[in-house]
């Protein structure tokens, strides 16, 4: 049986106006013009705010010291909008940054390539509306107003300063003059790379209130007149009055003005039997019912929540003051004082548990400090009481084991094989399922076994000492291969559109990429056939999104340079990938997951690709992960890649001519 239902959601009025005009738009109209600023609202079909990306308003300025396009202003807008509702990411505020930092780069390239770098910008802000909050972006002098019945506030920082400049006050300008001071915006798009972006995340908004963005000529009005424009006019109204009021008092045509009324309206939803929701919540989807009440719902409960406040009072001062339980009937306090005799039995269960409770915890400690002999045998003594059926404690068994297997993966590493087949054995003994223990265990047994023949047949016999006779021939001496390069050299890596401190650093040898809305990718100057590229990584933070690894096969084709090459990226999480990326997309060659311990436990991970032909080989750890053959010879340049949000450390990188085992 299905139940309809209403649900409250947020919907908004919204108009704005340009002093060039008094053009006026309501929700879904176009973009007001003059001759420098632009603003825009997003999306201009509906004007509901539980979409997947909500609503989003831009107000832009263009500064210039001389006379350029004004097209300037619509490309960073559209790049903007283009951006932030393309990102396939639910976080708004961080696609509304990266949105802001994409336009900066390509308003700092348009400004390089046509000679005008830091004599032309865009201050520029920006509002986002989803569901029950506010977001906010922000460079440069524009404003944004958060208005309601109470007070105003003014959300964004002017990013400008005073200064003093003299004047000439004769026709000639000769002898007098007199002190004048203007205002000088100090942040703008696209005047160098990597500004700061000022950002308010999750602002609450509520119904009957208003958000105004205004450029820098509503710096006239006073807050106060602003908000009583506000409050006492329609959007449309108030707007056609602050921009009178500006071009009154400035004789300036250059501000715009935008403002937003939240209000609520009333969504018919569809919910079967098991309280799940049967339609999808869009908001075209149902009818949708304008709530008219003057009263508002935050307040409608408060009579109730007083009264039964009053009433436990009430009920809490007879309680103390009567002492009910002396009154109580008999039957009661007999019930009562047989409740509180529990049976031996009970008692001892009870005490049974509790203490089983402490051993878990106790073992979970020992675990916790690699104390593992401690808590094998705790964990092994809670399965054994319970004939082996204790999933907690089977838990428990299977983390040491885990523990066991990555030191003996460290100690393989070192070469030391009979530290590492113990621990593979005490892995299996405790995790008999382990994936590859037993491959492990093998391999490690082999090792042994090659170590011990050739200890033996390095040990001459006494018949062989007695007739010693020179070798017929000379087996040949087998070479480790040339290393091609070590360690991080500066001058020999490329890292196109990065800034050095703030999302790179070179230290020695090491490579830090720092966290950001910025992609980082690194390329080494030179080109290899084939090769064996290795690297230390190290997660600096602790988060469960992203990738990192190592790029080969680059391939610098003119103007689509750093666009064509192979990607070997891991995740936190365990997952690798082996992506072909190229400009017309990515495309996923080889996906899978990484067997516990093979990565799990380690601070550093090694990770390594051999290209040999058209043959492509991936290791994490000095385990073989996957072996790729593709379409054609793998060649060309090696880097490293980083994605946003992640702060990794390189170290350890090597490049040596790929060999055959």
């Amino acid at each position: 049986m299905d139940i309809q239902a209403k649900t409250t959601r947020y919907k908004i009025d919204f108009a704005g106006a340009s002093e060039k005009s008094y053009g006026v738009s309501q929700t879904g109209g176009n973009g007001f013009h003059n001759r420098t600023t632009r603003a825009e609202k997003f999306p201009k079909d509906h004007s509901f705010l539980s979409t997947h990306k909500g609503q989003l308003f831009i107000i832009a300025e263009l500064k210039a010291q001389q006379q350029v396009s004004s097209k300037i202003v619509d490309d960073v807008i559209k790049i903007i909008q283009e951006n932030y509702f393309s990102y396939p990411s639910d976080d708004v505020a961080f696609s509304l940054q990266r949105a802001f930092d994409i336009a900066n780069r390509q308003m700092y390239q348009y400004a390089k390539t046509y000679g005008l770098h830091k004599k032309v910008g865009i201050t520029c802000s920006a509002l986002v509306l989803k569901d029950k909050y506010a977001y906010i972006a922000h460079v440069g002098d524009a404003r944004i107003y958060h208005v309601n019945l109470r007070k105003i506030t003014q959300l964004t920082q002017d990013h400008t300063r005073i200064i003093e400049y003299m004047a000439p006050t004769n026709g000639k300008g000769d002898t007098q003059q007199d002190h004048h001071k203007r205002s000088v915006v100090t942040k703008a798009l696209g005047i160098q790379l990597g500004i700061k972006i000022d950002t308010i995340h999750r602002i609450p908004i509520h119904r009957d209130e208003y958000f105004l963005l205004a450029t820098q000529g509503i710096k006239v009005l006073k807050n106060d007149e602003l908000k009583n424009i506000v409050l006492s006019s329609s959007p449309q109204n108030a707007c056609q009055k602050i921009t009178r009021l500006v071009e009154e008092r400035t004789d300036k045509h250059d501000t715009v003005v935008q403002i937003v009324k939240i209000y609520n309206y009333y969504e018919d939803v569809m919910f079967d039997e098991n309280g799940k929701q049967r339609v999808n919540g869009e908001p075209n989807s149902h009818s949708k019912t304008p709530q008219v009440s003057t009263i508002s719902t935050r307040w409608s409960f408060l009579p109730l929540v007083i009264t039964s406040i009053l009433f436990i009072m009430v009920l809490m001062f007879l309680f103390f003051k009567t002492n009910p339980i002396k009154n109580l009937p008999h039957h009661i306090k007999d019930f009562l004082h047989r409740y509180e005799l529990m049976t031996t039995v009970e008692v001892e269960e009870a005490s049974s548990w509790a203490m089983e409770q402490m051993q878990l915890a106790t073992a979970r400690e020992y675990l916790a400090a690699n104390k593992l002999d401690k808590a094998e045998k705790i964990f092994s003594a809670i399965l054994k009481a319970h004939g082996g059926k204790h999933p907690q404690a089977r838990m428990g068994l299977e983390q040491i084991a885990s523990k066991y297997q990555s030191i003996g993966n460290r100690y393989r590493r070192q070469g030391n094989w009979k530290r590492a087949l113990s621990y593979f054995k005490a892995a299996r003994r405790l995790n008999p399922n382990a994936p590859g223990i037993s491959i492990l265990i093998s391999q490690a047994q082999r090792k042994i076994n090659q170590a011990q023949r050739q200890k033996s047949s390095s040990i001459p016999s006494a018949a062989s000492l007695s007739k010693i006779e020179p070798p017929a021939t000379r087996l040949p001496v087998i070479k480790p291969p040339r290393l091609l390069t070590r360690g991080f050299q500066p001058t020999l890596w490329r890292l196109p559109g990065l800034d050095e401190r703030l999302d790179y650093e070179f230290r020695g040898d090491t490579l830090i990429f720092y966290d950001n809305i910025r992609i980082k990718k690194a390329f080494f100057a030179q080109t290899f056939d084939s090769v064996e590229v290795e690297v230390h990584a190290r997660l600096l933070l602790n988060l469960t999104m992203g990738s990192y690894g190592i790029i080969f096969g680059h391939q610098p084709y003119p103007r689509q340079n750093y666009r064509h090459f192979y990607l070997f990226s891991i995740q936190p999480d365990s997952r690798y990938e082996l992506q072909q990326v190229t400009p017309d997309g990515v495309r996923v060659l080889v996906s899978g997951q990484i067997a516990p311990g093979v990565q799990g436990g380690y601070k550093v991970t090694q990770l390594k690709v051999k290209t040999i032909g058209k043959l492509v080989v991936l290791y994490v750890n000095g385990i073989t992960l996957y072996i790729k053959e593709l379409d054609q010879v793998v060649k060309g340049g090696v880097g490293l890649y980083v994605d946003p949000k992640l702060r990794v450390q390189f170290t350890n990188f090597k490049i040596l001519p790929s060999t055959i085992q």
